[in-house]
């Protein structure tokens, strides 16, 4: 699948974010202040649908529109080991 890329439009971007658990979608991603919720296509993975397919269905959908998608996982949310483990690390 090839989307058609347009210089004169201006881009937005789109981030997909796939979860399972309310709660981490809320904690984790909703909660943040740089993220706009109308530059957001959420989807509640109740039937723990392959991610791959879930993210081809959403391209699929907005194909004629010029956009970058960001997808995410709520699998990707780091719940405490991982988060204490990189506190002052640099980015």
């Amino acid at each position: 699948m090839k989307k058609r890329y347009n210089l004169a439009d201006s881009v937005e971007v789109r981030f997909v974010v796939i979860y399972n658990n309310p709660k981490v979608l809320k904690d984790c991603f909703a909660s943040s202040p740089c993220v706009s919720s109308e530059n957001v296509i959420a989807y509640y993975n109740i039937n723990n649908e392959p991610i791959p397919k879930i993210f081809n269905k959403i391209v699929q959908e907005h194909l004629q529109e010029n956009i970058w998608f960001v997808f995410l996982s709520s699998r990707f949310c780091s719940q405490g080991r991982y988060a204490t483990s990189l506190e002052g690390q640099r980015s």
